[in-house]
């Protein structure tokens, strides 16, 4: 009832406002906004939108809004970052999606500093397309929810006095049978959906949000090895700097970089330039006079390739030279003893010189872009 009240209430907030105390628990808020996020009704899903950004900011220390009381711990803030991408998907009013927008940036903002490896792993899974499990999005087993499931449905059907009823009513027991059948019929209906991909522009969008986290994450720490395990050694955990995720990080801007559908690849090839600006410098402590970024020169390069082809958009080719050149520079300075590979240098340089040679240039057409398509626009 209480959550049924909180649902009702959401439904009838004038914009922009939230009531100050509310009569339901704090857990049962949290369920009922994770909710109003997956419903039908659009003015609910709103509703649910606003008040994660009052419940979900504070509980991630963005700051006093009025609601501290009702600050959503980090496990439940974690569901609430997958429900904002999922309602993406299916949004169709253009406010409504540009709210979640919003709401997911001031989210990561206020969280994201804290726990990088947290965002990194939920805006990665969106971009590659891997669905998890919603325990495993809880956090915690499900031990005694099936225990006491087990509990509830097992054993004889008892009255007041304790002792076994007779028989029973037959009605009851047919009503019982029905729900549980519809209950069931319904699972099923939303297991085919459970795994339907993001749709193109949700994992453009989580391509920017980890862009976005880079410039979040401006701890040193992040960027060196060194400082990194240390700090993890003193900490202990598995630890939360990115230079310990580097292959995860370099792994979704590749995904976006080869994707399928060509909008996304000049974003992917744009994060991957992010990530050198950021890791040009660290050296690799395992591999004296060789620098961290090295270990993902295979899949730079496989990155760049498609960008200096015959059909690459003008915006991937330009995307393309500008990671091309700080890649090389940082892998070609010999700047605190670091050794240059002159076989991988040169590689890379062919990459830009066959799009420069006289018989590249002259074959170099982009239609849509021409003088004609002006024209018949």
């Amino acid at each position: 009832a209480e959550e049924l009240r909180f649902e009702r209430l959401l439904l009838s907030l004038p914009s922009g406002t939230l009531p100050s105390a509310v009569a339901a628990s704090p857990p049962a808020i949290h369920e009922a906004v994770l909710r109003g996020l997956a419903s039908r009704h659009p003015g609910l899903r709103a509703a649910a939108v606003e008040a994660l950004r009052e419940f979900g900011v504070a509980g991630a220390g963005g700051g006093a809004t009025g609601h501290t009381g009702y600050a959503m711990p980090p496990s439940t803030l974690g569901r609430a970052a997958v429900a904002l991408l999922s309602l993406m998907d299916g949004e169709v009013d253009r406010e409504a999606l540009d709210a979640a927008k919003r709401v997911t940036l001031s989210l990561l903002h206020a969280d994201g500093g804290q726990r990088p490896i947290f965002w990194l792993r939920t805006l990665g899974d969106v971009v590659q397309e891997v669905v998890r499990s919603e325990a495993e999005l809880r956090g915690s087993n499900r031990g005694d929810d099936e225990e006491a499931g087990g509990e509830e449905g097992s054993g004889w059907d008892q009255n007041a006095s304790g002792l076994p009823t007779v028989g029973g009513d037959d009605e009851d027991e047919e009503e019982d049978r029905k729900r549980q059948k519809e209950a069931q019929l319904e699972a099923e209906e939303n297991a085919k959906w459970a795994h339907v991909a993001p749709r193109w522009q949700t994992r453009l969008y989580a391509a920017e949000c980890v862009r976005r986290l880079l410039d979040v994450a401006d701890h040193s720490a992040h960027y060196d090895l060194t400082l990194a395990r240390e700090e993890t050694e003193r900490q202990g955990g598995s630890g939360e700097r990115l230079v310990l995720h580097l292959g995860r990080l370099v792994s979704v801007a590749f995904t976006v970089a080869t994707s399928r559908i060509e909008a996304m690849r000049p974003a992917g090839v744009l994060m991957l330039l992010d990530v050198v600006e950021r890791f040009a410098a660290a050296p690799d402590p395992d591999y004296q006079g060789h620098l961290l970024l090295e270990q993902s020169h295979a899949q730079l390069g496989a990155a760049l390739r498609p960008c200096f082809g015959p059909e690459a958009d003008p915006s991937l080719t330009a995307s393309g030279a500008a990671l091309l050149a700080r890649y090389l520079l940082a892998i070609s300075t010999t700047s605190g003893g670091i050794q240059v590979d002159p076989a991988a240098i040169r590689k890379l340089l062919a990459l830009l010189t066959k799009r420069l040679t006289p018989a590249a240039l002259a074959a170099i057409s982009y239609p849509a872009l021409s003088d004609a398509a002006a024209t018949m626009v």
